[in-house]
């Protein structure tokens, strides 16, 4: 496997788990929907500056409707997440999330015919147990939803990983329809920006209350950056991974992300790591040595 297209995926799944544990910390303050239009929001003007400066021509035809079939795909899964994390146990529905979001591009990938070797097979199977067990933390209950109601949750959780994998296969047709790289990110972008925008819109007409002001948005923008500059690290770092190696390898490696967050929590934070959260991260490490085998 190209060491590369490795250290790209890799790469991905550092930013995004650092845009999620810098979002998770801001959302305690602002709140889900501001910190994620916000972080969108620095993420476009980031990729619009990247794109003008590489000169890239503009996108036609499908490379335009792949490209926000993946900004929409993936902010859905975001906010159907954010959802689903309020009404329903945390610790079932995150894994749940990510082994949908993660599994279903594999399957696809495998399904066209791309193939892989035994140890490549291996660590892919490694990854997505790695991504399950550090979600997971002790105390779980026994349904989906927090109020006996999992039925609610269930497609809360199964539109939010059908989202993130809309976005990982809808990118990758995107890039490979015409050959850009910024272009399909940029409009990625401005399509999830418009998903969040038209929801903060929506609660400004609701005028519900306890939103934060200008103010307290301002005093967070460290925070707020990281998790929008990180995301698209993200997205970008998965795309640049994808080029050079299978789908089926970019996506898992990029979905090695809560591991990342955990590793952050424990070291940041002060949160102990668990057993099962050690073993992940030991998982995690064994698929990237099997996949660049």
């Amino acid at each position: 496997m190209d060491p590369v297209g490795v250290a790209f995926g890799i790469t991905s799944a550092v930013s995004w788990g650092l845009s999620d544990f810098a979002g998770g910390l801001a959302s305690r303050m602002l709140g889900s929907i501001t910190t994620a239009t916000v972080g969108q929001a620095l993420g476009f003007l980031a990729i619009a500056a990247l794109t003008m400066a590489a000169g890239e021509s503009a996108l036609v035809g499908q490379e335009v409707a792949w490209a926000v079939v993946a900004g929409v795909g993936g902010s859905i899964g975001l906010a159907s997440l954010y959802r689903a994390l309020a009404v329903g146990d945390m610790s079932l529905v995150a894994p749940l999330t990510g082994a949908v979001g993660a599994g279903v591009p594999v399957v696809a990938s495998f399904a066209v015919g791309e193939t892989v070797g035994p140890a490549q097979v291996a660590g892919i199977g490694c990854a997505l147990v790695a991504v399950v067990v550090v979600s997971i933390s002790p105390g779980s209950g026994s349904g989906l939803g927090s109020d006996g109601a999992p039925w609610r949750v269930l497609p809360l959780v199964v539109a939010a990983g059908l989202g993130f994998a809309s976005f990982y296969l809808a990118i990758d047709q995107a890039v490979a329809v015409g050959g850009h790289l910024w272009q399909p990110l940029l409009v990625a972008r401005a399509s999830s920006l418009a998903v969040f925008v038209a929801l903060m819109v929506g609660l400004a007409l609701g005028k519900r209350p306890g939103r934060p002001g200008i103010g307290a948005v301002a005093m967070r923008w460290p925070l707020l950056l990281v998790a929008g500059i990180g995301d698209l690290g993200g997205n970008l770092f998965f795309v640049l991974a994808n080029a050079i190696s299978p789908l089926s390898i970019a996506v898992v490696l990029s979905s090695l992300y809560p591991v990342v967050t955990a590793l952050l929590a424990a070291m940041v934070l002060g949160e102990r790591l668990r057993p099962r959260q050690a073993a992940g991260a030991l998982l995690a490490l064994a698929a990237i040595v099997l996949i660049a085998a």
